[in-house]
């Protein structure tokens, strides 16, 4: 139950009762919070005055456990049930203390009226252990660090601390036993993961926006060698900072299909330079990787660009074997970069006059080339 939780009356009843109590308070009351008092009967009509959290908690009538003979098979029984054990071999009374062990090996001792009525259990774990300055010094020279305070009041008294890298700071050891420790380091440390996952978040959309896919697990600094593939599955090793600034893949630095397109432009246009993976448009770049994107094929004269798209512009392709889930992310961003691609080439209209795809699916033939070109309406 939640300690701001309400109970109404009949709630109330059916608790007592299943406690095995009689509840006597006659009052009826619209609702009540678990700290307040019910006046209640056991079976053996003992009547007491208890704490609604407590009746929920536990069964037991202090007159009742007065005249309760123990034992120490009951005290290591009741142990057991927590996860720990009873380390005491003997008994004598409700109030001698005993030796306990939770299931995190911290041992207390502690009465077994506490254990076995109040349900009380490790004092560590629950946080009602008393620390000194000591246990300060000793949880610090275990994180390579050093307490620097000499006095201790509470778990919640600040204390001024030094990591191994001589940052000091101030915090109760409260924060430091529940495992926190040097807050510069940790922003350190925070700032490290965060690049080194967004290299390799970056790899990855770049080799996806070549029509590939990055292999590489992790990414541990922009001159590091990492493992590509090109989208007709050769593998090489290359850095990121290498693919930012252009290359690819060494085998295929262009496909077959996009070759055989460029000869025949080429021979439709014998008069005009016409160049292959054109990228000296400035407005043409990648705002968030910062580079620029190539034209497939370009022809300055008469301000034609030409793409070739492969498969992976229209369907996810497993690439070097990335799964499936990767090459489907790799088709959104092949797609969305293609759209931004299309928007640039018609507002950038003084660079680019006339713009042309094809596809994998086109059948490439001087023919077929010269009437797709004039259906785009270029001078041919």
């Amino acid at each position: 139950y939640c300690s701001e939780e309400k109970f109404d009356y009949s709630m109330c009843e059916s608790i007592v009762k299943k406690q095995g109590f009689t509840l006597l308070t006659t009052e009826q009351f619209e609702f009540i919070r678990k700290n307040a008092k019910l006046r209640i009967k056991c079976k053996n009509n003992h009547i007491v005055d208890k704490g609604l959290q407590y009746i929920l908690k536990n069964s037991n009538c202090k007159h009742c456990n007065r005249n309760v003979k123990r034992t120490i098979e009951e005290c290591a029984i009741l142990a057991i049930s927590y996860g720990g054990q009873c380390i005491s071999k003997h008994y004598v009374n409700g109030k001698t203390k005993l030796e306990w062990e939770c299931s995190k090996e911290h041992r207390w001792f502690a009465i077994p009226n506490n254990i076995l009525c109040k349900r009380s259990w490790c004092p560590e774990c629950s946080g009602n252990k008393q620390y000194t300055i000591g246990d300060a010094r000793t949880v610090a020279k275990k994180r390579r660090g050093i307490c620097l305070s000499n006095e201790y009041n509470n778990v919640n008294h600040h204390l001024l601390w030094r990591c191994e890298h001589r940052h000091e700071w101030s915090t109760s050891f409260k924060v430091i036993n529940n495992g926190f420790w040097c807050p510069e380091c940790n922003n350190i440390q925070r700032g490290v993961r965060s690049r080194l996952q967004d290299g390799l978040q970056q790899a990855q959309d770049i080799a996806a926006e070549n029509g590939g896919a990055c292999l590489s697990l992790e990414y541990i600094s922009i001159a590091s060698k990492m493992i590509w593939s090109c989208n007709n599955k050769h593998i090489w090793n290359t850095s990121l900072y290498s693919v930012r600034s252009g290359s690819w893949c060494p085998k295929c630095k262009i496909s077959k299909p996009q070759r055989k397109l460029f000869k025949i432009i080429q021979s439709i246009f014998p008069a005009h330079n016409v160049e292959m993976n054109y990228r000296d448009f400035g407005w043409l770049k990648n705002r968030r990787t910062g580079i620029k994107q190539e034209i497939d094929i370009y022809v300055p004269k008469i301000k034609l660009a030409i793409e070739y798209d492969g498969e992976q512009h229209f369907m996810p392709v497993c690439f070097g074997g990335i799964s499936k889930e990767r090459a489907e992310y790799n088709l959104k961003i092949v797609k969305r970069r293609d759209k931004l691609k299309n928007k640039k080439m018609k507002k950038y209209s003084k660079d680019i006059k006339n713009f042309v795809r094809f596809c994998y699916r086109d059948k490439l033939t001087k023919e077929s080339v010269l009437e797709s070109l004039r259906k785009k309406g270029v001078s041919v």
